[in-house]
């Protein structure tokens, strides 16, 4: 099952990484460390992103590293505002909100595997103490 959701913006945040925002539809309830699978123009091929934006923002933010001859993300770089884009409902399996013990976390990253702490940090801003070590080439 697919739905659809509009472009606000594509907005480079390095050489080949762009953060990709989409208006929120009313339907779309999502849990941080959730992603979205994303469809390239024909409908049958999709990739995973992880929802970089708080479970309570009216927009949907994805980080994408645009691949040279990928199918799909550079289809998304292309996009402009008010394109619609083909999106599937939530999944995922990383669940940081849930341990609801107070212990800090220790989140690591690199590249776009940052989006699902932004979300997390973007929802429970002051759930816990935490340190980031994040990676960048």
């Amino acid at each position: 099952m697919t739905e659809e959701a509009v472009v606000r913006q594509v907005r480079y945040v390095g050489p080949q990484v762009f953060e990709l925002t989409l208006e929120r539809p009313a339907w779309l309830r999502f849990v941080p460390g959730d992603c979205l699978a994303l469809f390239a123009e024909n409908g049958r091929v999709s990739r995973p992103y992880s929802i970089a934006s708080g479970a309570h923002e009216g927009e949907v933010r994805f980080l994408v590293r645009c691949l040279p001859g990928g199918e799909v993300s550079p289809y998304l770089a292309s996009r402009t505002p008010g394109d619609r884009v083909a999106v599937s409902p939530p999944f995922g399996w990383f669940r940081p909100g849930e341990h609801r013990d107070k212990r800090p976390f220790v989140f690591v990253a690199t590249g776009t595997g940052m989006a699902p702490f932004f979300s997390f940090l973007r929802t429970e801003p002051e759930s816990r103490p935490l340190a980031c070590y994040y990676g960048v080439r």
